[in-house]
This record gives structure tokens, C-alpha cells and sequence, in this order.
């Protein structure tokens, strides 16, 4: 199953995929960088299995290391996780070099939930990372496979009933030039580019 960006709900039984597109909807035609990007989605009840296929002229990245800034260092792609009706979320990123990023944000301006006080995503790091994630080249470009256990949710395991929000994105990076951005979400109401709008994250229930 195909789809271009939407807030539509999706109901994923746990022996379907279901297939996302990466986009740049903020632009009204997509930038010349552009390369494209598929992803699909399943789960059983050990993890939520990702599985992206992204097109690549130059594949690139400085990170040696996890819970780097991923998207300072080149090509990386993302993956943003919420438990439905919650406010805190997850930010989870794998390199072509295989580093990994693991953020748990208490909430989008990521303001500590019993002071109020700003604290830098560097706070909200999780080490070690709690998800396994594996990237290897293709004819292509470069493909990432991540498994994401419930336990990273605060989750026993995953259950027909659970209602998530997910999204996905991805900087293409390469020397000399700006990454080039893309998202499965329509990210369109914010005068800059921002993945952090749960709201646009695609609603994810799954089924028997």
C-alpha cells in the first residue's frame, strides 16, 4: 500500500506492510537534490520493523559515533515515535555508518516537564541505544533496517489496539552543499522546515 503524505489512520494488521513516500510538500515542486525515498512499516509483537530504501548519488557522513547531531554530519535517516494522546516522543536515527541517534523528548520545545526550564536535545539522549539498526549500500544508494522493541515505548510488547504516531524523514547530505530535506508527513504550516510537529505524524493503530 502506497500513499503520499497524510494524517490519515492507518490499520496495520500484523502480517501487512504498510509503505510510505518521502516528500518535500513545503516546496510546491521538489528541489533538483531531491532523491526519492520508501519505507516500509510491520510489526510483531517483539518490535516495529522499518525497512528504507533511499535513493543516493553520493552517500556521506562524518559520524563516527552514536548520539551524535546526525543531521550536522551528513546523510541520516530519522524516524519520529509517539504513543497516541501522549506528549513526549522518540527520535531515532541511523547513519550509513551505522551510528545511531536515541532521543526521548518530553515534549516538542523539549522544556523539562517539572521545571519548565529549555534543556538541549544533548539532555534528552538515551546510551545506550535501545534499538538495533542496520545500514548497508545498494545499486541505488543506501538502505537502513531498524527493529524498535516496545521497550523503547515504556511498552511490554506491541498489542492489536496500540495507537501510535510515526513519521519518518531523511537529510541527504554531501560534501559542499546543504543536506537536502525529505519527510513521509506534510509539514507545511511552519514558516521553517521542522519534522517536530506530532500532529502531522501519520496515526498508526495495529490490528490482529
Amino acid at each position: 500500500m502506497n500513499n503520499t503524505p497524510t494524517t490519515n489512520t492507518f490499520l496495520l494488521p500484523a502480517n501487512e506492510v504498510e509503505t510510505f513516500k518521502l516528500s518535500q510538500p513545503w516546496f510546491d515542486s521538489l528541489q533538483d537534490d531531491f532523491r526519492e525515498g520508501a519505507i516500509e512499516l510491520h510489526w510483531t509483537p517483539q518490535a516495529l520493523i522499518i525497512n528504507a530504501m533511499l535513493n543516493d548519488d553520493d552517500i556521506y557522513t562524518t559520524s563516527a559515533a552514536d548520539n551524535q547531531h546526525m543531521w550536522e554530519l551528513g546523510d541520516v535517516f530519522e524516524v519520529f515515535l509517539q504513543i497516541e494522546g501522549h506528549e513526549d516522543y522518540f527520535e531515532l536515527h541511523i547513519t550509513p555508518a551505522n551510528t545511531r541517534f536515541h532521543a526521548h523528548k518530553p515534549n516538542v520545545p523539549g522544556n523539562d516537564p517539572i521545571t519548565g526550564e529549555w534543556k538541549s536535545i544533548d539532555h534528552w539522549l538515551v546510551t545506550p541505544v535501545g534499538f538495533d539498526a542496520q545500514a548497508n549500500s545498494s545499486e541505488d544508494g543506501w538502505q537502513a533496517a531498524l527493529q524498535i522493541p516496545p521497550s523503547v515505548l515504556g511498552l511490554t510488547s506491541f498489542q492489536p489496539g496500540t495507537s501510535l504516531r510515526i513519521a519518518f524523514a531523511r537529510y541527504d547530505g554531501a560534501p559542499g552543499r546543504e543536506a537536502t530535506l525529505s519527510a513521509s508527513s506534510p509539514h507545511v504550516q511552519s514558516e521553517i522546515i521542522t519534522f517536530h510537529i506530532p500532529a502531522d505524524w501519520h496515526r498508526i493503530v495495529l490490528t490482529q
